[in-house]
């Protein structure tokens, strides 16, 4: 198995730690959804449970990874018509993690998106770490640490999956992805991913920005008709408001002398009529009107009456 591009230190990491029988019980992998915590663990997996550790994809234990059939894994995952993971699911595994490996020098324990875990969940997880039995690897997944007690990350090694630098991105997409798409995912492969796959966003972004771009005019009914314009897609209104919120970020940057940060390149024309009249103060304060608009729309749940009052504060800053 290949190394996940972006991850090689990671990698090289659990090589080191494997090769000098030195893993930790417990490491705890965090990062945005689609940032790749199930892709890093499957690699380090394939060299915790291969014969010779060396992810070789011969021997009968990587032809069982691959095959999803590997007796030495177990995972706790939260059910689909349940928001949480309780502690009754932990209780379900216990017999697994106290069970020697049958097939690998090492058992594999994987709790995916262990930020909905209940308090009662993770007190019942601490109990296995606290006291494992040896050759069992916890591997805790979750998008954010703030959920998580503080004595299960005590216990752990915590991994920060860091955003994937663009040509990293470009090594893995190759020339097919935009450069737009690109910049825009953050370096969050998953987010690339579904941006590719989604063939409406191109032209959802071109009239979006359009339309918020419009702003700067001199017409002073602009908000009424950026509304009315907005409100014929308004399906999509969570796109909306993130691709103005972007748009005017990269605004921001450009009164800032931060060009290499905008993110909508190739709509720099756009950029420089709408931040021309406008301090970076300006933009900034925009930039929380946007904000605040994308907490509170669903308070009323007019998509209309919510980006017309967001269109009237953001021109009254021009």
């Amino acid at each position: 198995m290949n190394i996940p591009c972006g991850r090689e230190d990671i990698a090289r990491l659990f090589q080191n730690c494997i090769n000098n029988g030195k893993l930790a019980q417990a490491y705890i992998i965090h990062g945005a959804e689609g940032m790749g915590k199930k892709t890093i663990v499957r690699y380090i997996l394939s060299l915790m449970l291969c014969d010779s550790h060396s992810s070789c994809g011969g021997c009968l234990s990587c032809k069982s990874l691959d095959a999803n059939t590997h007796p030495d894994i177990t995972e706790l995952k939260r059910e689909p018509d349940k928001a949480s993971i309780g502690v009754d699911n932990v209780r379900d595994i216990k017999n697994e993690v106290y069970t020697r490996p049958t097939m690998s020098d090492y058992k594999a324990i994987i709790v995916h998106e262990a930020h909905l875990a209940t308090p009662a969940a993770q007190n019942a997880m601490l109990k296995m770490i606290e006291e494992p039995p040896d050759k069992v690897i916890f591997f805790i997944l979750c998008d954010t640490l703030a959920p998580i007690l503080q004595t299960i990350i005590s216990r752990s090694v915590v991994i920060d999956l860091k955003p994937i630098p663009m040509q990293g991105l470009r090594d893995i997409f190759g020339t097919d992805a935009e450069e737009f798409e690109l910049s825009l995912c953050e370096g969050n492969p998953g987010r690339l991913i579904k941006l590719r796959n989604d063939p409406d966003y191109a032209a959802l972004r071109d009239e979006v920005t359009d339309a918020f771009a419009s702003l700067a005019g001199a017409d002073p009914y602009a908000p009424y008709d950026i509304s009315a314009r907005l409100d014929k897609i308004k399906e999509n209104k969570e796109e909306i408001f993130n691709i103005i919120l972007i748009f005017a970020r990269d605004a921001y940057f450009k009164k800032n002398g931060l060009e290499s940060l905008i993110i909508n390149k190739d709509k720099m024309n756009y950029i420089n009529t709408f931040s021309a009249n406008l301090s970076a103060a300006q933009c900034c304060r925009i930039m929380q009107h946007i904000i605040t608009a994308q907490k509170e729309k669903g308070k009323n749940g007019n998509f209309t009456i919510a980006m017309t009052m967001l269109l009237l504060k953001c021109r009254a800053e021009m």
